[in-house]
């Protein structure tokens, strides 16, 4: 409801009165809330309301008004005009609201509770009936039945609890509050009582600390000995049993209590199999677990996963071998729980290896004392092996098997390995390769490739009237001031016993070279001699006789020229000296010299077959050409007997028809040819 005043300021003559009344007439003025729901009135606990004019832009006035807004507890308890001036059209127009301030119902009474303004509850106390003050209201809150008024401190439960009173007064809706206390007692496991609750049961070896937290703060610890006690609660201290604890708030008129029980931990639980030392191919044998019942969870760890088997495979591939401890852990509901651990031992096979005799042995090496493999401590077998002697000496030779046995020291892991010793006489194969010249001049290099028998070898070489330039061993240079035959003995000796004694014979001669074969050209024609030396070797000097239509005399292969059948005669030289020669024939046939061939059409068409017109003939010292077209028009001219005519002029393919054509050659022997004719070019 809205009572407005307007007081209206004429500026205008007295005939506009009405005119102006009209204007500021439509001037209103209204009230919102904090969520912006108009409203008339408010309870006095509220805070700041919103006056709203219209037309906008004007300002207000009256009890209460601060920076254009309302202050409740500035205006007080009653009714207040609130005065809106905004010039329309330039009239100045007042307009006022009537804005009404009520109390805030109170609480009329509080069953049991006479302490404002906070009141404590124990949490066990009864419900507690709420009674407002006004004909109307609604009670709310934590732990408050509001259809019958009642707070109920369990269901509240500990601390500090705003309960709240609705009412409606004259179509004002107004709220007020009270707090009440609820006192209760817990155990929690960390002082803050942030935590969860812990259970009435708690193992005496649980290695967290818990604590007594009492709400609200600030009261009094006692236990049941009557004594005042600390907050944390000595967990290691107290024994088993169930211990009582009373909290009690200073100046309430309240206590509760709260208790803890401490049992002992279970029995350890028991682990098996008794055998703890497994080789990696050891089968996986199952965990025997055995634990007190009321409910048992027992589990078996190793390395953070769960197993109930020991599979030596499977540890080996993800921990490797050595000791790991498996861990069952037994728990009880009440979080009490044991520990038994099981140490294994994971072991890998031995990694055998033999070496301790050669491979090959011959029948008079001897007797091999103290024979073992790797690891020590195994067990021999075979021919020749008595324990740890080996004597080759009563056997044949040929090929032996033998095996060694190992066992580790816990029993768990064994293995064998095979191994083949050969005997042999006393005889070595040797041979030795020459890999250099026969010429006297050069120096040869003797290598050996006899059989190695058993590393490493002793070579002893022989040489008689050679000068030994290089000896390594195995590799003997050697070389001969003259030409002849010289033995050289080579001798080889094993690391075992064989030994083995070969001669060969050198033939150092002269230089061997070797000619190209006799060829025959015509006259005119050209032939490609050569000759080669019997190693390749670096440096050597060709010489080649006559001199005669040859194009070069000192090199290895010259091209030959000549105009009458002519041996030739190369010498080779090395550059020690030592010569080689050989002789190499061109023979030159003359009879066929002057032959001349001209064709009389051709087909430059493009297919691979006659497309050029090619003038031949053999021995042809001077050459020329020349084509006419039927115009008289030369349309080709060449000297050079290996160029054809290809049927264009300038570039331009010529059209099918017939040419003229003129030939002049002068062969070697100084007779002439003239032709002249048709050439017919066909496409």
């Amino acid at each position: 409801m809205m009572r407005l005043l307007a007081v209206i300021f004429m500026l205008a003559s007295a005939c506009c009165v009405a005119e102006l009344r009209a204007q500021c007439d439509a001037v209103t003025v209204t009230f919102a809330n904090t969520l912006g729901e108009q409203i008339d009135g408010h309870c006095y606990t509220d805070a700041i309301v919103t006056p709203i004019g219209s037309p906008a832009g004007g300002t207000f006035s009256g009890p209460g008004i601060v920076g254009g807004q309302l202050s409740v507890v500035a205006a007080g308890l009653g009714d207040h005009p609130i005065t809106y001036t905004v010039d329309v059209g330039g009239v100045q127009c007042e307009v006022a609201a009537i804005f009404s301030v009520i109390n805030a119902p109170s609480f009329a009474a509080y069953s049991d509770l006479t302490q404002p303004p906070v009141y404590s509850v124990c949490v066990d106390d009864s419900p507690l009936t709420l009674i407002g003050q006004a004909t109307t209201g609604l009670f709310g809150g934590p732990g408050v039945d509001a259809a019958n008024s009642l707070f109920d401190p369990a269901v509240a439960g500990p601390g500090n609890h705003e309960i709240s009173y609705f009412s409606v007064e004259n179509g004002i809706v107004c709220e007020s509050y009270i707090f009440l206390s609820v006192v209760g007692l817990g155990v929690y496991t960390n002082s803050s009582g942030t935590s969860g609750q812990v259970a009435s049961d708690i193992c005496s070896n649980y290695s967290n600390n818990f604590y007594l937290v009492g709400t609200p703060s600030g009261g009094t610890y006692i236990n049941e000995s009557g004594q005042s006690v600390g907050q944390q609660l000595p967990i290691g201290e107290l024994g088993a049993g169930t211990h009582n604890y009373t909290y009690i708030v200073n100046g309430l008129d309240c206590s509760v209590e709260a208790s803890i029980t401490i049992v002992e931990p279970i029995e350890p639980a028991m682990l098996g199999p008794m055998d703890t030392v497994f080789c990696i191919y050891d089968a996986a044998v199952p965990l025997v677990m055995s634990a007190p019942a009321n409910p048992p969870y027992t589990a078996a760890y190793l390395a953070g996963q769960v197993v109930d088997t020991v599979n030596p495979e499977e540890i080996y591939n993800v921990l490797g071998a050595g000791s790991h401890d498996i861990i069952m852990q037994h728990t009880e509901a009440n979080s009490c729980s044991s520990v038994d651990t099981m140490t294994v031992y994971i072991l890998e096979p031995p990694s055998l290896s033999f070496d301790a005799i050669p491979d090959t042995v011959c029948l008079t090496s001897g007797i091999f004392e103290d024979v073992t493999g790797s690891p020590a401590g195994g067990v021999l077998t075979g021919p020749g092996f008595t324990d740890d002697t080996f004597d080759p000496s009563g056997l044949t030779p040929g090929v032996y098997d033998y095996k060694y046995y190992y066992q580790d020291t816990l029993g768990a892991c064994e293995d064998s390995i095979t191994f083949d010793i050969t005997v042999l006489t006393g005889e070595l194969d040797v041979d030795f390769e020459r890999t250099a010249s026969a010429c006297y001049t050069f120096s040869d290099t003797l290598t050996y490739s006899g059989e190695f028998g058993t590393p490493p070898l002793q070579f002893e070489w022989e040489a008689p009237l050679g000068l030994i330039e290089w000896d390594i061993g195995d590799t003997l240079v050697v070389r001969y001031e003259q030409p002849g035959y010289y033995d050289v003995t080579l001798h080889v000796t094993d690391a075992l016993c064989r030994t083995g004694t070969i001669t060969q014979t050198l033939d150092k001669g002269e230089l061997q070279v070797t000619a190209s074969p006799d060829q025959s050209i015509i006259l005119g024609e050209s032939a490609d001699i050569s000759v080669e030396a019997e190693f390749v070797l670096p440096d050597l000097v060709y010489e080649w006789e006559p001199a005669t239509a040859l194009s070069c005399t000192d090199c290895q292969d010259p091209i030959a020229n000549p105009t009458e059948t002519t041996a030739y005669i190369v010498t080779v030289t090395e550059p020690a000296g030592c010569t080689g020669m050989d002789t190499v024939v061109v023979n030159v046939i003359s009879d066929l010299v002057g032959i001349l061939y001209v064709p009389n059409a051709f087909t430059p068409n493009g297919d691979g077959v006659n497309d050029d017109f090619v003038v031949s003939g053999n021995a042809i010292k001077d050459y020329e050409i020349m084509i006419y077209d039927r115009f008289g028009e030369m349309v080709f001219q060449s000297n050079d007997i290996s160029q054809n005519w290809t049927g264009e002029f300038q570039g331009t393919a010529l059209d099918p028809g017939v040419f003229m054509y003129v030939v002049q050659v002068t062969f070697l022997d100084d007779q002439e040819d003239f032709r002249k004719g048709s050439i017919t070019l066909i496409k």
